[in-house]
């Protein structure tokens, strides 16, 4: 009797993730390079990374396997992974690839791939590209077909001043922002003190062994930023991930916001905003998102756990607003990823 042996899943809610050279290689980032080159023929993609120590790995290896597959690779290096999603829609790339563990820590590393609209890559999307893998049913590029690298680094501009270009402040805001030492390290300070704000930088030096506290935002690490608010005497204090797509928030007070609540108020607002309209959201967020959002007139969806079946929804209904109780927050209006600094000053 011949037992067949299952492949085990490579992605999960959130893209592929593992720790870095152990269940995250160089070897299955070529073969996802390949696969993808292979599932969109003649493709050009956007890669980029956070600031993870193994990230710069993951990135050429991934990068090979795209070539090698015939297809453009466009790298914009160090950046937050809604930058990546926005400029992969911006730029009518065929999709964009983010190098990244979000959250989790340093040891971690994975692979989410974009579509060329913003949302992530759908679960049958990413059954395709893992058997593609599973068979190895590659297609190598001829010689003189191999795709092309090209730096476009630049390209972050264009991330920056679809935030800045379209919102501003009534007050001059003091805010303290601490980016963890993760992708938004450079980018998140830029855009508030653009913005007018009197900004205090906390673990500003992307740093991708994350020295200063873990690239998951919660209320404990947040402790000394919390302090710093307090003995400032800032308006609130601004934490993202260690990618760039979630955001916490502290009150003038150095108190954790509950990130439930937070979801819900910025709920209400936009219902309250757009005169009515549905919000989505998962079925392990508090009721309170209904009790706001309903009190308005407006509508609340659910969806199962994941950014990904969130942004789906949201499209596929023409959600007003959508969100995870973990800060991971989606303005249909600016694309479909969740955006943790596009988050932090529409909330403002």
């Amino acid at each position: 009797m011949t037992l067949e042996v299952e492949m085990p899943k490579l992605f999960g809610t959130s893209g592929i993730r593992g720790i870095a050279n152990r269940e995250v290689t160089s070897e299955l980032a070529l073969k996802v390079g390949l696969a993808l080159a292979t599932y969109i023929e003649n493709g050009s993609f956007l890669v980029a990374r956070d600031t993870r120590v193994s990230g710069e790995m993951i990135e050429n290896a991934l990068t090979a396997g795209i070539l090698a597959g015939g297809a453009n690779a466009n790298k914009i290096g160090i950046a937050p992974t809604p930058a990546l999603a926005f400029l992969t829609k911006k730029h009518s790339l065929n999709a964009g690839v983010m190098i990244t563990a979000s959250h989790n820590p340093p040891e971690y590393n994975g692979i989410k791939i974009f579509n060329s609209d913003s949302t992530g890559f759908n679960e049958k999307q990413q059954e395709e590209i893992e058997k593609i893998i599973e068979n190895e049913n590659f297609r190598l590029a001829e010689w003189n077909k191999i795709g092309k690298c090209v730096d476009v680094k630049y390209w972050i501009k264009d991330y920056i001043h679809q935030i800045l270009g379209n919102l501003s402040f009534k007050k001059s805001w003091f805010v303290v922002v601490d980016p963890g030492c993760g992708a938004t390290s450079t980018v998140a300070p830029f855009i508030f003190r653009e913005l007018g704000c009197k900004v205090r930088a906390l673990n500003a030096q992307p740093d991708g062994f994350f020295p200063a506290r873990s690239p998951l935002p919660d209320k404990e690490s947040l402790k000394p930023l919390g302090s710093v608010v307090r003995e400032l005497k800032a308006d609130i204090g601004i934490a993202y991930d260690g990618d760039g797509d979630r955001v916490v928030f502290m009150d003038e007070n150095g108190n954790f916001v509950s990130l439930d609540q937070s979801l819900a108020l910025y709920a209400a607002y936009v219902i309250e905003r757009n005169r009515g309209g549905t919000v989505v959201t998962h079925v392990e967020a508090s009721m309170c998102v209904e009790d706001t959002v309903e009190k308005l007139s407006g509508k609340v969806l659910r969806t199962k756990v994941g950014d990904v079946s969130i942004a789906n929804a949201m499209k596929n209904c023409g959600a007003v607003f959508g969100g995870e109780p973990c800060g991971a927050w989606i303005h249909p209006e600016h694309h479909f990823c969740p955006d943790g600094i596009l988050s932090s000053v529409l909330f403002l």
